[in-house]
């Protein structure tokens, strides 16, 4: 039994980088990277005034996500320490807990980050966000060959 709780925490623990690949695209572009994101608004034809209030609200939560993903980065090693080490169970289930708070935070910014897009966007422009999101972030469709290389 102790065994297949230790097997659920380590394939939770494994699966974490793969539920932050958009705060990791943004963190890239933050550094001066390309993340997805900036595919997808070329495809949405946006107005000057458009470009210049989602660059507004990308540098209002700059702050907010790198701390996050400051406090990710910690609790996987916190995690990643205890388990290797003489953590007892009740630790790790503290960690554990730590970081599924952390993640339904980063949910919650997420959702409060599209709230504020769709805002901006005009009901054409939000269904081909939409689209894009349902396709895995504008990931480079069959039908963009050639279009989906970035700078």
């Amino acid at each position: 039994m102790k065994s297949k709780k230790y097997s659920y925490l380590l394939v939770g623990l494994l699966a974490l980088p793969l539920a932050f690949g958009a705060l990791d695209a943004q963190a890239r572009r933050d550094r001066g990277g390309h993340g997805h994101g900036d595919y997808m608004f070329k495809k949405l034809d946006l107005t000057k005034e458009q470009k210049e209030k989602l660059a507004d609200l990308r540098k209002n939560q700059k702050g907010d996500i790198k701390e996050t993903v400051k406090k990710m980065r910690s609790l996987r090693e916190k995690a990643k320490t205890a388990f290797e080490g003489t953590a007892s169970d009740s630790e790790l289930k503290a960690i554990h807990q730590e970081m599924k708070t952390l993640r339904s935070e980063i949910e919650d910014q997420r959702f409060q980050r599209i709230l504020a897009i769709r805002s901006i966007l005009t009901p054409e422009q939000r269904k081909k966000f939409h689209d894009g999101h349902q396709r895995g972030m504008m990931g480079h469709s069959m039908d963009d060959e050639g279009e989906g290389d970035l700078e």
